[in-house]
């Protein structure tokens, strides 16, 4: 049997992400320090030798961060930037959609009762071209408001699969 998740769960779980990619990125020279011992560990099992890219004065093609040791290496020259990276490609992705999604969620029955049309605004602006008119949207609304709040709470589902 599948789950079904929301799109608000989704953007909590991604939220949530992010919370403790930013944490591991500000203890980022505590954090390298276990998984570069790990990595060693795993290296020396499977006889790799531990080597970094030489370093030029005048080298501009590569990525030339100075360091002290190889750890200090890899965390300036790996670790931190895959974090950075990970980091921002998943609010590239989500981020736009966060302000949408949460004005979706006021069409829900749980939602749409303790509300007016003008917390959809934001949904109403992402979808206006697929929409009519926004006089129409907002009748619809009302009607929509007006069904619900007519049902018994208990029976109100929870996520738009079940309507």
């Amino acid at each position: 049997m599948k789950k079904h998740r929301s799109f608000s769960q989704a953007i909590a779980n991604v939220t949530s992400v992010l919370d403790l990619l930013s944490k591991q990125r500000v203890d980022a020279n505590d954090n390298i320090k276990t998984l570069y011992t790990q990595v060693k560990e795993i290296a020396a099992k499977l006889d790799i030798k531990e080597e970094i890219p030489r370093v030029c004065r005048l080298q501009t093609a590569r990525n030339n961060v100075p360091y002290s040791t190889e750890e200090e290496y890899y965390r300036r020259a790996v670790y931190v930037p895959y974090l950075d990276d990970f980091c921002n490609s998943l609010k590239e992705c989500f981020e736009s959609l966060k302000e949408t999604v949460a004005s979706l969620q006021h069409i829900l029955p749980e939602f749409c009762t303790k509300t007016d049309f003008y917390s959809l605004e934001a949904a109403f602006n992402f979808y206006e071209e697929d929409l009519s008119h926004k006089e129409v949207v907002q009748n619809e609304f009302m009607l929509w408001k007006e069904k619900w709040s007519q049902e018994n709470l208990k029976l109100f589902p929870k996520q738009p699969l079940v309507l």
